[in-house]
Formats: structure tokens, C-alpha cells, sequence
């Protein structure tokens, strides 16, 4: 009863038979009106399960029912795009000796994340090693040349050394921006937690953001909204979703963005929506990995550093991109949950 892991089986015409409750929490989805459906069909009720469905049916049809007695078994890994980002499910399925087919999966996404973390923290922590050491001695001697030989030069190519020198610190100072933000990543620091108000530090980040071009709109509870968490961290994560939206408004005709806060269930619910179009579809999966970015110059750090944030402060965060109306236009709204401090 008490199961981890989804079971579920399909008849000799691989039609779902039944299912167990475990089931339903990991694919977030009740089966209970497809049963008597096969894969296909359960795909065209619920599409968003079409990779998981299909992997069911594509073993299904590969194993020879001739050879059931021997209990070939498929296991596979399945990735899941929800709100929440990508979902990982290991499956495992073999043919019945009544040529049924049962499956058994489980969610492997924290697991897979960890390995992955550790793994992106070891090529963050290298490459910020490998990068800052050459970048001060090559921002020094750009500088250093150009005071050497500025007044020996005739006006013109004096003009090019500054201009060269420069475009060669500028690009200096943005490697070392990247860098930090590779170090950061690695480093994840442990939250130093302590009672603050949420909303009082949403007005503080969001009152640097008051530019005439973009309407920035707050829609703040008056509940109490004290949390248990870490001022410095959280200004980050404010930082970086108010910057994220201002960058997606850029060719918006009339920019907008708008933050709430509101209390649910024990919960703090934040969000932040913009009507920059949004997030493109191929992204959706991986929106929340190192190094996946829309953005030209971008790291693609940005919100793999805020995911980690909020899920140190036992919160959760999801990404949606929002339909088009008249009066907003369409973009992306990110929620994030943290839990109240209770008394």
C-alpha cells in the first residue's frame, strides 16, 4: 500500500489495466478515466505524458510474446517536462505469461540533479580556475602598454591604442563577471537563515528597477509575510528575476512587469510575470540547467542559482509561459513557494 514506487499493468490487448496510488503522484496525473485505454490513446488525453506512454508501447511492440517465459526486461530513463522543470523516471517493464505487461518506475529526479550539481560544480570550479588566473595579468599589461606609448604615437594611432585598450578591459571585466558566476554556482555557500520579511525586501530590490520605460506593478499581501531565510541570498534571487524579466522586455512595445505575494496554505507564494514573449518551447525542459540561456552573452548560471536558493529555503519554484491577451500580451510568470515562519 505504502509502495514508492508506480506499478502499472496492461492486459494482453495493452489496454491499462490498473495502477497503484504511487502512480498517480509521480506522473501527477489520475489514471483512474483511462483505464481501459491503451498508450496511444491515454497520449492524445494527456499529451504532456507522450515520452513516458510511448516508451511503454515501443517496448510492448519490440518484445516477441513468443519468448514470455523468459521475462526480458526493458529499463529505461524518461524525461518529463513539467511547471516545475524536467522530471526524470526510470522505468522498467517485462511482458506477463498471460501476455500482459506491467511496468514499475520510479522518480529518479533528485538523484539525477545531485549527480548532475556535483558534476556541473566540478566543471564551474575548473573553468573559474582555469579563466581568472590570465585575467589580471592581461587587463595590467593593456593598461600598461597603452600609459607606455599613448604620447609617443601620433594622434591617430593613439586613438586606436585607447580604443583596443579599451575594448580589451571591458571584455576583461565581463570575463571576470562570468567567472564569479561560475565560482558562485561551485561554491554554494550554506544560507545563514534568520526571520525576515519578505515583502518588505521585494519593495527594496523592485525600487531599483523603477525605470519610466517598463510599468512595473506590485501586488503585495497585507498578511504577515515573515520567512525563515537568508536576506543576502534571497536579494539574489530577486536581483536575477527582475533583471531576467527587464532583459526579456527589450523589444516590447509596452513593457510590464508584475509582482505578487500572496498566502497559501502555510505557504509564501511569490510571483513574477513579464510579457516578453517568453520562453522559447525546446527550452522549457532544460530552463532551469547550468548554461541554458536566450540571452547573447549570457552563462546560462542565472536561474540554476536561483533553483538552488530557493530549494535550500525548503521552497520550490516553477516557470510557465503565459497566454497572450489584449492587455498584457503573452510571456513567462515564475511562482516560487517558501514556507512561513509559524509562531
Amino acid at each position: 500500500a505504502h509502495l514508492s514506487s508506480g506499478v502499472l499493468a496492461l492486459n494482453e490487448r495493452s489496454e491499462l489495466r490498473t495502477f497503484n496510488e504511487a502512480t498517480v503522484n509521480i506522473l501527477g496525473v489520475s489514471l483512474e478515466s483511462y483505464v481501459g485505454f491503451t498508450p496511444e490513446k491515454i497520449i492524445e488525453k494527456q499529451p504532456n505524458l507522450s515520452s513516458f506512454f510511448q516508451t511503454i508501447a515501443d517496448s510492448i511492440q519490440q518484445e516477441n510474446p513468443q519468448k514470455s517465459t523468459q521475462k526480458e526486461e526493458v529499463q529505461v530513463q524518461i524525461e518529463l517536462a513539467t511547471a516545475h522543470g524536467k522530471k526524470i523516471i526510470t522505468l522498467r517493464g517485462t511482458r506477463l505469461p498471460d501476455g500482459g505487461y506491467v511496468a514499475v518506475f520510479d522518480d529518479a529526479t533528485a538523484m539525477v540533479q545531485a549527480q548532475r550539481d556535483a558534476a556541473w560544480g566540478e566543471v564551474a570550479r575548473r573553468l573559474a580556475h582555469e579563466i581568472k588566473n590570465p585575467l589580471t595579468p592581461i587587463q595590467l599589461s593593456a593598461e600598461r602598454m597603452a600609459h607606455k606609448l599613448h604620447n609617443k604615437l601620433e594622434e591617430a594611432d593613439a586613438e586606436i591604442l585607447q580604443r583596443s585598450t579599451e575594448t580589451i578591459v571591458n571584455q576583461v571585466d565581463a570575463l571576470k563577471k562570468m567567472v564569479n558566476e561560475f565560482s558562485e554556482y561551485a561554491r554554494s555557500p550554506t544560507p545563514h537563515l534568520e526571520s525576515l520579511d519578505l515583502n518588505a525586501l521585494i519593495r527594496e530590490i523592485v525600487s531599483f528597477y523603477d525605470v519610466p520605460k517598463i510599468n512595473v506593478k506590485l501586488a503585495l499581501t497585507n498578511t504577515a509575510c515573515l520567512i525563515k531565510g537568508d536576506s543576502t541570498m534571497l536579494r539574489q534571487v530577486l536581483h536575477n528575476l527582475m533583471q531576467n524579466a527587464q532583459d526579456a522586455l527589450a523589444s516590447t512595445l509596452m513593457p510590464m512587469i508584475q509582482i505578487t505575494s500572496s498566502v497559501d496554505d502555510g505557504m509564501l507564494i511569490l510571483t513574477v510575470q513579464d510579457n516578453g514573449g517568453g520562453f522559447p518551447d525546446e527550452m522549457m525542459l532544460h530552463v532551469f540547467e547550468p548554461y541554458m540561456t536566450t540571452k547573447p552573452h549570457g552563462t546560462g548560471l542565472g536561474l540554476a542559482i536561483v533553483k538552488k536558493i530557493i530549494e535550500e529555503h525548503k521552497g520550490n519554484i516553477k516557470i510557465e509561459n503565459v497566454l497572450s491577451n489584449e492587455a498584457n500580451g503573452s510571456g513567462a510568470i515564475i511562482t516560487i513557494s517558501i514556507p512561513l515562519l509559524l509562531n
